[in-house]
């Protein structure tokens, strides 16, 4: 194992931005977005600021015990994101309902909405929101480097983007992945979540995911590249669907992943935990403290249903034969194979 790191004094990665013609071409009417630029050879859309923090992504320092949990938004990240911090902090149960879930399991790139601050306004996503409080979106790579404890940490960045010291030191990686037509629907559902982030219709939300003009996508890019290390020893790949299909089984299979006991008690404690009635219910997981503000829809929820299958009420017809075309094309010569429930 490698403890040593290198850092680096520029990012090594290749930054072009969207062109301007193009941009209005699949710019979306009455919605905030922004033009982003494309990072790295698989050309992953960021927000331009990452120009200028991305380096302490890439820079940033792992440890051996550090937990992370990876994958594209709305992949189950949540909800392994609680399981892992339960885990790490031997099921006290009561620690984590006196803190919201982003605090304990901090999300590593949310400081890139919060250094564009404009007065009270900061970019998130891909719209403008009114904050009067950054504790969703501090500085977590400061934060992080002063906590003592073990430390759980979440990111939607794709495994390129993130400091290879992650896998030097040895640290446990857990990457979430859900079938691309659920994970579509649910971030159309996201993107509404925040007041201000209206897209005129699913299709239209489909096609710029589709043609990867939304954070941190494109999505079979950002899969692969999880994908690609699933057997290496301190990287756990696991299915949305599985996980919730099979609840008791998973948790038992992160619990030993992470070299964690937990008993047959334990392992009722933590399914009855993680059930969606009691999860999209707790306040320290679904947002209470930004809806208090009063910056996300009435309409909306942080955590859904959480159903697999929600997609078959959203692609019909053409739009499903689309889909389908577009995720055979990227799937194809890959063994790649989602759960079929």
């Amino acid at each position: 194992m490698n403890n040593k790191r290198t850092l680096f004094k520029e990012l090594p990665l290749e930054i072009e931005n969207v062109d301007k013609d193009a941009y209005e071409k699949f710019k979306v009417p009455n919605l905030k977005q922004f033009r982003g630029i494309l990072v790295g050879p698989k050309k992953y859309y960021c927000h331009p600021c990452y120009k200028y923090i991305g380096l302490e992504y890439y820079n940033f320092q792992s440890r051996s015990d550090d937990v992370y949990i990876l994958g594209v938004m709305r992949s189950g990240t949540t909800l392994v994101s609680e399981l892992a911090y339960l885990l790490v902090n031997d099921l006290n149960f009561q620690k984590a309902a006196g803190e919201d879930l982003h605090e304990r399991v901090p999300n590593l790139e949310a400081y890139l909405a919060s250094k564009i601050f404009i007065g009270q306004k900061a970019v998130y996503g891909v719209g403008l929101l009114k904050f009067d409080t950054t504790s969703l979106l501090r500085d977590h790579v400061k934060t992080l480097d002063g906590e003592v404890n073990q430390r759980c940490i979440r990111s939607h960045l794709p495994i390129s983007l993130l400091s290879p010291h992650i896998f030097d030191v040895g640290a446990k990686v857990i990457y979430c992945a859900r079938n691309p037509k659920d994970v579509i629907v649910s971030n159309y559902h996201f993107y509404r979540l925040f007041q201000e982030e209206h897209f005129n219709s699913f299709k239209d939300y489909f096609r710029m995911f589709k043609s990867s003009k939304l954070a941190f996508l494109p999505y079979f890019e950002h899969l692969k590249e999880g994908w690609a290390r699933r057997n290496n020893p301190n990287f756990m790949f696991i299915f949305y669907e599985d996980l919730t299909r099979n609840k008791r089984k998973y948790i038992k299979k992160i619990s030993d992943f992470l070299d964690i006991y937990v008993s047959e008690e334990a392992l009722d404690e933590l399914e009855e935990h993680l059930d969606i009635n009691k999860f999209k219910t707790n306040s320290t997981i679904n947002l209470d403290s930004v809806r208090k503000m009063g910056f996300l829809s009435k309409n909306e929820s942080f955590i859904r249903k959480g159903e697999i299958g929600q997609w078959k009420k959203y692609f019909t017809g053409d739009l499903e034969r689309e889909v389908d075309e577009w995720i055979e094309e990227n799937l194809t010569g890959t063994d790649i194979d989602f759960p079929d429930y």
